[in-house]
């Protein structure tokens, strides 16, 4: 059986070998080297969640208030969920470590955060994408005299969980400092480094820059005012792979109004905030937003509409330039008020900008089901694929968030009083998997073109590096052209390699130089 390294010169010249097909293969199209030394035709599959995938799990509680899950950016299917434990009279902040094999979660001893803290309904956890398993969380209640928001750093042994401020938090606010999901965020070029937001019981909102070292100390700079009255919509952070925060929320007092803004921190954890610019000029009661993991210059936004009855929940594709930013039209998401809407972009996508919004929809019976949006965008145009109902029982807060090497999305929820179950207020994880990612293209097993058409299970002429095939039509003489997920040769190229790989340079309109440039 040929290998790709036998296949691929060190120098050019004329490469094109037999091979025998599995399944049918067009001429002039993209062909990948199979285990078994065949040959197949790039093919991706449909553009379709399985909403489905893996059942329903249900998290140690119960539960109180918000539950939040941060997924482990170096481990696949390893999670870390944030939740206020019940009764009230005892509530405390805990977290406690899941692991996934196949379809299966399983979890690690529940862990309190804060012995003294009661009364705090929100919880904030986060991985720090730079150094692997370390944790922070953030929550509202701690302290003897309750109101006060504390931030602690944990170090995860497997689902063992070590809390390096046990019983003395890192406190931030003493003025009930409240936070929601999505108001941490850590810098991806510097590691250790953060910015948190918050609001106090006032409404102002604030954010603060701050490092973790290696023995867990949290050190945090003073407080600065993002505006008074940020506290309807909470606000949304975020960092960008190359160090750019993003700042999104609600401004509610005289001329309220939607906006966002750029940050960056340096290494003295001073926060510099540019502009904050408009995207939508009135109130909201819901905020969800997200960088494009693969577009350091793109974010998308959301909203209600309080104009459109009732409340009607809306996206927008920011472009920014430096520290401007400027937003594409409207595109309505749901129809009904939604309620804790949470965005999350697809960090390994199979078409470019694809994402997804999982919200509560009101204004239905029960009230506050659960919804999942899969959507996508090209330019500033939003197109909403398709809606799921991911449960119908009475739903109260919860996060989501995608999982790096899988592409499962793990939604966690709390269910509120949901009638007919055992357990009604206790938290659960839906997930959800993207069927359209290619199951045939990787960033190694592309070998070359078809010469000629070949039936299945025939031999036929491959193309390989440092051949010409000129089986092509309407290229433009001197483009590089790249083979994409769905079979297609075209000159886009996103620099995701699961989505396309660069695969020669035209030579003339029918004729395609393939080399390998990498």
């Amino acid at each position: 059986m040929p290998t790709l390294s036998e296949l691929r010169p060190i120098t050019g010249g004329h490469n094109s070998t037999e091979f025998t097909a599995t399944g049918t293969i067009a001429a002039g199209k993209p062909v990948i080297l199979n285990s078994n030394g065949t040959v197949s035709q790039i093919t991706g599959s449909t553009n379709t969640f399985n909403h489905t995938y893996g059942g329903i799990s249900e998290v140690v509680g119960p539960t109180r208030g918000n539950v939040c899950i941060s997924m482990d950016p170096f481990n696949t299917g390893k999670f870390i969920i944030g939740y206020t434990y019940e009764p009230q009279s005892a509530e405390k902040p805990m977290v406690v470590v899941g692991t996934t094999d196949g379809t299966t979660i399983t979890y690690g001893t529940p862990v309190i955060l804060n012995s003294g803290s009661g009364g705090g309904n929100d919880i904030n956890v986060q991985f720090d994408p730079t150094y692997e398993n370390r944790v922070i969380c953030s929550f509202y209640g701690g302290g003897s005299g309750r109101g006060w928001s504390g931030l602690n750093a944990l170090t995860l042994n497997g689902t063992a969980v070590t809390n390096h401020t046990s019983g003395a938090a890192q406190y931030y606010s003493s003025n009930g400092g409240k936070m929601t999901h999505g108001e941490i965020a850590f810098d991806t070029t510097k590691v250790g480094y953060f910015i948190v937001g918050y609001h106090l019981s006032n409404g102002t909102g604030y954010y603060r820059g701050g490092s973790i070292a290696s023995n867990g100390t949290i050190t945090l700079n003073s407080q600065v005012q993002i505006h008074t009255r940020w506290d309807k919509a909470g606000s949304r952070i975020a960092c960008n792979k190359s160090g750019k925060f993003l700042i999104c929320g609600g401004k509610h007092d005289g001329s309220p109004h939607m906006c966002a803004a750029t940050a960056t921190m340096d290494s003295s954890r001073n926060v510099t905030v540019g502009t904050f610019y408009t995207y939508q000029s009135s109130e909201s009661r819901a905020l969800p937003a997200d960088w494009d993991p693969n577009d350091d210059n793109k974010f998308i936004c959301g909203a209600n509409s309080p104009t459109v009855s009732p409340y009607a929940g809306y996206a927008y594709v920011a472009t920014v330039d430096g520290t401007t930013i400027s937003y594409g039209p409207a595109k309505l998401i749901s129809t009904e008020d939604w309620s804790e809407p949470v965005l999350r972009f697809n960090p390994n996508p199979t078409t470019d900008g694809e994402f997804a919004i999982v919200y509560n929809e009101t204004g239905i019976s029960p009230n506050l089901q659960l919804r999942l949006a899969k959507c996508s965008y090209t330019g500033t145009n939003i197109t909403l694929d398709q809606t799921y109902n991911i449960t119908t029982k009475y739903m109260a807060t919860g996060s989501a968030e995608f999982d790096i090497s899988s592409g499962v999305l793990y939604m966690c929820w709390r269910y509120d009083n949901a009638s007919g179950e055992t357990n009604p207020v206790y938290g659960r994880i839906w997930r959800a998997q993207f069927e359209n990612k290619p199951s045939d293209l990787t960033a190694t097993n592309l070998i070359g073109i078809a010469d000629e058409a070949i039936a299945d299970g025939e031999s036929g002429i491959i193309n390989t590096w440092g051949s010409v095939n000129d089986t092509q039509s309407g290229m433009t003489i001197g483009s590089d052209y790249y083979a994409q997920h769905d079979g297609t040769i075209t000159t886009t190229n996103s620099a995701n390699s699961t989505l396309q790989q660069l695969v020669g340079k035209a030579i003339s309109a029918t004729k395609l130089n393939i080399k390998d440039y990498t």
